[in-house]
């Protein structure tokens, strides 16, 4: 258990034993270590151990592009000596350092605590890190490690989930109310209900595994953040009878042959406990609740009838974000790859297990993205979209509000009679011609915006937008019954905004057309591996 070392000295912990690490925070009342973990985020924030920092060290564009493969290379090559170096090669790199220097970078009562807790272990005559330390959202997150390669990696316990593309693509895309009760299901290191913490009054994680709700309030103390809890449970076990305004959900839903890590395998097809959290959800949100979460999309296509069929709570209005479709062998391949100790016979068995489960179930694809659920009352009318984006590596949570805020206003003509239609200042035009200029190719994209995906449209879209961006006209003078279907799916992507006012503009000059050709093309977007964690060894 943790003690205060009131004064600098060495000490000669025993050999870390995977069952310490954190324990002492199995008891939701261990506060004891709270000071000193504030003094290790203070060290942390001063050597400016933030993500935009590290991957501009490393030449990465995320925390998420680490490759095992490239970590001596980063730690010798690409590295200064500074303290924020050292961070990264102990929390991030899986190098070691000599107990002089980590007492030298940590301070004795930081490492002694580190070390009590089983977070700092020795390897050989250096220290290393059981845990990594991810940034996210200016928040300082500990996980088990994402590539688990070592022999010192072995646990006896389910896995902590690193912080992955899903993990961080939630935190980025979930609109973010101002909330009482806000739930986090299978909350894992406790990233979504961390961050919910600022915008929620009262939050809830819940995890089955005991080693997640360790870590969670680890993470918890870590940032100072007291108005959270966490519970060991099966989903809302620990939670009957409560209310939530906000449900978010980053649950298991790879569709995986066998049931290896709990954190990912979300039974064959993989959808049996996101098919729970929906049904279930009926009984925990509050009358206009609402419901987030990331996951692998099977079969997105028929993603309309699946949730008519989960959800059984009335009128709401349904959005599914997906990014785009793989195949058998692109969904399998990253489950079935090993960067070390693996032979080609034993990929081919594992890959061969991957593709003869997706074939026996009939999945078709697999695509990867977000089920975004807002509860209506009584009365209203539901809705279900569907669009694509590109999974988020920078904020969309304002943009996924404002499309259910512009949902509402589409359904309420009396509010959204007099508004003006406005052309998103994040959108682009791209042109192509062949060489006699005899056709042309447009597209319209945003380069700087992943909450939308490439569209190819045609002349009499690009014109439409172009009059509309000029005159930025009021939505009642504007529509027809012609293109009433064209502006409402432009509003609903995103590229079209109803205001209160015009935005003074001058890049384009109207010209009239025909409202005939409308066509809008949405292209997928780049494909995206999640769950890696084929990385792991088993525990």
């Amino acid at each position: 258990m943790v003690t205060v070392q009131k004064e600098s000295k060495e000490i000669k912990p025993q050999p870390a034993s995977p069952d310490l690490t954190l324990a002492d925070f199995e008891d939701e009342s261990f506060t004891s270590a709270t000071s000193i973990l504030m003094d290790f985020n203070q060290i942390l924030s001063r050597a400016e151990y933030t993500e935009s920092k590290i991957c501009s060290l490393l030449k990465i564009n995320s925390l998420q592009e680490i490759e095992p493969t490239y970590m001596t290379y980063y730690d010798k090559y690409l590295l200064p000596q500074s303290d924020l170096a050292d961070l990264i090669r102990i929390f991030l790199l899986r190098s070691s350092l000599s107990e002089h220097r980590l007492r030298e970078l940590l301070g004795d009562k930081v490492f002694s605590t580190l070390t009590e807790l089983g977070i700092l272990i020795r390897r050989g005559e250096a220290w290393a890190s059981r845990v990594d330390i991810f940034c996210a959202d200016g928040l300082y997150l500990a996980t088990d490690h994402r590539f688990m390669f070592l022999p010192e990696d072995r646990i006896g316990e389910s896995p902590v989930m690193y912080i992955g593309m899903d993990s961080m693509g939630l935190v980025h895309t979930a609109p973010r109310y101002r909330a009482e009760q806000l739930l986090d299901l299978c909350c894992g290191s406790g990233i979504q209900g961390l961050v919910a913490s600022r915008y929620a009054r009262h939050v809830t994680g819940v995890d089955i595994n005991p080693r997640s709700i360790r870590f969670s309030r680890f993470n918890a103390q870590l940032n100072g953040i007291r108005n959270i809890r966490f519970y060991l449970g099966d989903l809302y076990e620990p939670v009957k009878g409560r209310k939530f305004d906000t449900i978010l959900a980053n649950p298991p839903f790879v569709p995986s042959p066998k049931s290896e890590y709990r954190f990912r395998d979300g039974g064959k097809s993989g959808e049996e406990i996101l098919r729970r959290i929906i049904r279930e959800s009926a009984d925990h949100l509050a009358p206009e609740g609402r419901l987030f979460i990331v996951t692998d999309l099977v079969d997105v296509h028929n993603y309309e009838a699946k949730l008519n069929n989960w959800w059984t709570d009335g009128p709401a209005h349904k959005l599914v974000l997906q990014t785009a479709d793989r195949n058998d062998i692109l969904f399998s391949e990253p489950h079935s790859h090993r960067p070390f100790g693996q032979s080609f016979e034993e990929y081919v068995a594992e890959l061969e297990q991957w593709i003869r489960n997706f074939h026996e179930v009939g999945i078709s694809s697999v695509n990867f993205g977000y089920v975004m659920i807002c509860r209506l009352l009584p009365g209203k009318r539901g809705s279900y979209y569907n669009r694509t984006i590109h999974n988020p590596s920078t904020p969309i949570h304002q943009q996924v509000k404002e499309y259910f805020r512009q949902r509402e206003l589409l359904e309420n003509p009396q509010a959204n009679g007099d508004k003006f239609l406005v052309l998103s200042r994040d959108i682009y035009f791209r042109t192509e011609v062949n060489h006699d200029i005899s056709s042309r190719k447009i597209e319209l994209f945003a380069p700087n915006n992943p909450y939308y995906t490439t569209y190819r449209i045609t002349d009499a879209v690009y014109r439409m937008l172009q009059d509309i961006d000029t005159i930025q006209p009021r939505l009642s003078e504007f529509l027809t019954p012609v293109n009433q279907k064209w502006v409402y799916d432009l509003i609903y992507k995103g590229i079209l905004t109803l205001r209160d006012e015009r935005i003074v503009n001058d890049n384009f000059r109207p010209k009239a057309v025909a409202n005939t050709d409308m066509a809008i093309l949405e292209l997928q977007s780049k494909t995206t591996p999640t769950c890696l964690s084929s990385y792991l060894v088993a525990g």
